[in-house]
């Protein structure tokens, strides 16, 4: 009997050395380390400690994202991977988990290269302020012309979706923006206009011999609304005149010149929806409500942006019969009641 309970005895103490010697050693946060400790997204980043042999995945937190990474190349000290693609930016934690089913998590930031969405203009003159819109600004480190690297834009304000910047004079006559932050760059897929190259018809006031010459009602320069800078021109359309809205000069008009490559303006709408039509003296059709080839539709009580090739101003100018002096935007009607419309950033760029 006793020496039954030595054999016992002996067999006990045997698996208890033999579960000690097999017990995995937990890896606990204070034993590894990540580095860099945040990135953007596909950057590598390393894991190092000891006993890292056995891990089996790896997960983004914020929303369980996945980094894939082949086993193979594990090693007890170091363990190399990527930021998914698809990690959700921000403060989370990377889970590891081992083959076993043991977890550590360690603490990291996912950054984000800037998103660039929209801009509130997209045209300036040499110390306009302009608003891009979009995603992980906050962090906005510098602000790059495509077209003049050179020249200095300057950051006034970002938050995490708006980017406030000032722009400088450039020969640039048109440029993207290339935004960068903490994660690296990003550039604007929109263009942005140099007003102090174009040929000026109406920017807060009328320039280059343009005035008014509006049918019924006469355009007012208006400082109550305003697309860029501080004024535009107000028109009021009366209930079921057809009147138009024009800038005219009388005297020289503007000879074509073959750089010339689009016509651009903004309006502001009426109190609902409408549709206007642009006219000018050198189409193939009389200036006024003969001319329906381009109708143009305004949505009510915003500023919207339209743009055509100078060839829309008429094949008269294009082909140099005659100077184009007369620019008009005409309505049928409005049928239910007067209509104000506004106009601003009226301008032929090349």
């Amino acid at each position: 009997m006793l020496h039954t309970l030595k054999t016992m005895a002996v067999f006990f103490a045997g698996m208890l050395l033999f579960a000690s010697c097999t017990k995995e050693i937990k890896i606990t946060p204070a034993t590894a380390k990540i580095e860099p400790g945040e990135a953007a997204g596909n950057a590598v980043i390393t894991l190092t400690g000891s006993d890292l042999k056995n891990i089996q995945t790896i997960t983004f937190d914020l929303g369980n994202v996945a980094a894939p990474f082949n086993p193979n190349f594990n090693t007890n000290d170091a363990l190399v991977f990527r930021v998914p693609a698809a990690a959700n930016p921000g403060e989370q934690n990377i889970v590891f988990t081992t083959t076993t089913g043991y977890q550590f998590s360690i603490p990291f930031k996912v950054l984000a290269v800037p998103t660039l969405t929209s801009a509130s203009i997209n045209e300036w003159e040499a110390g306009d302020v302009i608003t891009i819109y979009g995603n992980y600004l906050a962090t906005t480190s510098s602000v790059t012309m495509s077209e003049d690297p050179a020249a200095t834009v300057e950051i006034v304000s970002s938050t995490a979706t708006e980017l406030q910047v000032r722009m400088p004079a450039s020969a640039a006559k048109s440029t993207k923006l290339q935004v960068t932050n903490e994660a690296g760059s990003s550039t604007t897929l929109f263009v942005f206009y140099n007003i102090d190259l174009a040929h000026k018809i109406f920017v807060d006031q009328y320039y280059n011999g343009f005035t008014d010459g509006s049918w019924g009602d006469p355009g007012v320069i208006n400082t109550a609304q305003s697309k860029g800078g501080v004024a535009s021109v107000s028109k009021n359309y009366q209930r079921g005149n057809w009147h138009l809205v024009q800038f005219v000069d009388w005297n020289n008009g503007i000879t074509y010149d073959p750089d010339f490559k689009t016509f651009s303006l903004w309006i502001r709408g009426g109190s609902r929806d409408y549709t206007l039509y642009l006219t000018t003296d050198t189409r193939d059709v009389a200036f006024g409500n003969s001319d329906q080839a381009t109708p143009i539709d305004v949505p009510a009580n915003t500023w919207k942006y339209f743009e055509f090739p100078a060839s829309a101003l008429g094949s008269k100018w294009t082909t140099g019969v005659a100077p184009l002096k007369q620019i008009g935007f005409w309505i049928k009607g409005p049928d239910p009641q007067d209509e104000t419309f506004y106009f601003d950033n009226v301008l032929i760029f090349k």
